[in-house]
């Protein structure tokens, strides 16, 4: 919730029956990359990926997607296997840009 208040949006975790639902909204500006710029496009190589799922298939997938994207298997943090990720992912994404 801080995280996302500082950054002028919101946050919100949903916790129901069959699934969790956690969004997260921001403001950003959209940057528009010439398509030559775009289809070259790497991310530099300090780059963190943080994420939340509540499913052991989803979270296998999101490491997929991390490498794909070029973030290095040790700057990927996946979170979301009990309660407590859950519950405390938005405390533990602030400390971690504290720290960072």
């Amino acid at each position: 919730h801080k995280c996302a208040t500082i950054l002028g949006g919101s946050v919100q975790i949903t916790f129901e029956e069959d699934h969790t639902e956690f969004v997260f909204r921001a403001p950003c500006k959209v940057y528009d990359a010439p398509l030559r710029e775009a289809d070259h496009f790497h991310l530099p190589s300090g780059v963190w990926g943080i994420a939340i799922d509540d499913s052991k298939i989803q979270r296998k997938l999101l490491r997929r997607f991390f490498v794909h994207a070029g973030i290095q298997e040790h700057h990927q943090i996946i979170l979301g296997q009990n309660n407590e990720e859950i519950s405390s992912f938005v405390e533990f994404v602030v400390d971690f840009i504290k720290r960072h």
